[in-house]
């Protein structure tokens, strides 16, 4: 900063003295001017008379004494005087001289007649010498002076600004943000010994750390609180975020059982047929057991039949028990997709040959393996299949297909029916809750909502397939691997 000022001195100092000394060198070279120019009319008032009658008497002595006397004179450099009425022919232009010609005139008889002339001429290197040797007084004078002045102004403004300034930088070193704290030796600056606007400063810093420090306090228990207050909402949050979970457990469980409860007549008549071929069977068994016509081979054929409608009926109740199960995985099994539709299947398969819907399965011999949660699984295709359902029963000959396959790295279930399709306008609107395309009294619009947010946390989706001519819903789940 001392640098800085000093260097700012000497620039403002030289400033002012160039302009200084231009401006006296111009008035001094005008002086000089002017003088040499009263010289000449000095000469041409004082001394044309007595030339001119030196002239006109040819008193060559007297005018050798004026001639003598005229060139003593100051800013006379050279003169010429002559008779002659020709013009005198002046000096070489580069001698640089200042020229006044005078004409001389002498009366005789009342008559005026020419007599001669003069030419006087004065120097100008001589005035150029004399502003030289003034121009390097001013400059030595004002330089000497300007570096006195910045000297001085150096040495007070050292003494009574720099001192404090730096005693207050030392003692702002101790004033640490982060550490929320000032040291002792900051109060200890004391004001006393100084005076006008330093004294100012430090009285407004001292109160700035008395103020940074009342607001310090007061953060810290505003931090305090906040993090009570934010552990406060943690926990609150956690605990929303376990009853949303449980909520939404309840509402996937309710929906699956609300579409179990839907087929749960034709469920009970599926069980029930094959119950009456077996029941069949043994009574056939039964009234023959005592007949020698009752051959081996027909007791097996009996027996084979009822196992097999037994097998039926325990696929139906284990596909019926699976989807009716609280108790849901937590983590993603390795399954065969192929018996969670085959199971799903069966479940459907007697709903809607009671309501001559053709249903159609296709579901490949190739195992394909995903990694999900089985119940869950079901419960997807479970809507969709009851979708398919509602919107192909009205239809003159109703159909509906179920269709796995895969492609590669993707397992997909496809539900295609030929009811009436998804309006244009509301295809966009499916997915969101209670959102529903059906009547009034029918469906609670979350099938789709659920089957998608169950879908996506398998890393899958469900969608609507809008190149498709008829209605076709996909689940679309990561393959894990197929197996022949």
């Amino acid at each position: 900063m001392s640098r800085k000022l000093t260097w700012s001195i000497i620039l403002a100092s030289s400033i002012v003295t160039i302009f200084v000394t231009f401006t006296q060198l111009l008035y001094d070279y005008k002086r000089e001017l002017d003088e040499i120019h009263s010289t000449f009319h000095y000469i041409e008032k004082s001394h044309q008379g007595v030339i001119a009658a030196s002239l006109w008497h040819v008193d060559l002595e007297s005018l050798k004494r004026i001639d003598s006397g005229l060139r003593d004179l100051p800013n006379i450099d050279f003169l010429v005087i002559t008779f002659s009425e020709e013009p005198l022919q002046r000096p070489d232009a580069r001698a640089n001289l200042i020229m006044h010609q005078v004409d001389l005139h002498y009366t005789q008889a009342g008559q005026r007649q020419f007599v001669g002339r003069i030419l006087m001429g004065s120097s100008k290197s001589r005035v150029y010498e004399k502003l030289a040797r003034k121009l390097l007084i001013i400059l030595v004078t004002q330089a000497t002076k300007t570096f006195l002045v910045a000297a001085f102004m150096l040495f007070i403004f050292e003494h009574l600004i720099m001192k404090h300034l730096r005693r207050i930088a030392r003692h702002a070193r101790w004033l640490h943000i982060e550490n929320r704290r000032l040291s002792p030796s900051w109060t200890s600056l004391e004001s006393t010994d100084l005076q006008g606007e330093l004294k100012d400063v430090v009285e407004a810093l001292q109160e700035m750390q008395r103020t940074m420090e009342n607001s310090y306090k007061e953060l810290e228990e505003v931090e305090t609180k906040l993090r009570q207050l934010n552990a406060s909402l943690e926990a609150e949050v956690q605990k929303r975020i376990q009853e949303n979970e449980r909520q939404q457990m309840l509402i996937q469980n309710s929906a699956r059982l609300s579409a179990l409860g839907e087929m749960a007549g034709n469920i009970a008549h599926e069980i029930n047929n094959p119950l009456m071929i077996i029941s069949g069977y043994i009574r056939i068994i039964r009234s023959h057991m005592d007949s020698p016509r009752l051959l081996p081979e027909k007791l097996a054929f009996f027996g084979q039949k009822a196992e097999e409608t037994i097998e039926r009926i325990t696929g139906i109740v284990r596909g019926l028990l699976r989807l009716s199960s609280h108790d849901v995985p937590a983590n993603l099994q390795e399954i065969a997709l192929n018996d969670v539709v085959r199971d799903v299947a069966n479940l459907c398969r007697m709903r809607f040959l009671e309501n001559h819907i053709n249903f159609e399965v296709d579901i490949p011999l190739t195992r394909i393996i995903v990694n999900c949660r089985p119940v869950e699984i079901s419960q997807i295709i479970i809507n969709l299949l009851n979708n398919a359902f509602d919107a192909a029963k009205d239809q003159p000959k109703p159909w509906i297909k179920l269709h796995l396959y895969h492609e590669p790295e993707r397992a997909l279930v496809a539900v295609h029916d030929n009811g009436p399709g998804v309006p244009e306008n509301l295809r966009f609107r499916i997915m969101e809750p209670f959102f529903s395309t059906k009547t009034y009294g029918h469906g609670t619009g979350l099938g789709l909502s659920i089957s998608s947010a169950i879908a996506e946390q398998h890393g899958g989706k469900v969608y609507l397939d809008e190149h498709s001519r008829e209605t076709r819903f996909i689940l679309e789940l990561p393959l894990s691997n197929i197996k022949e």
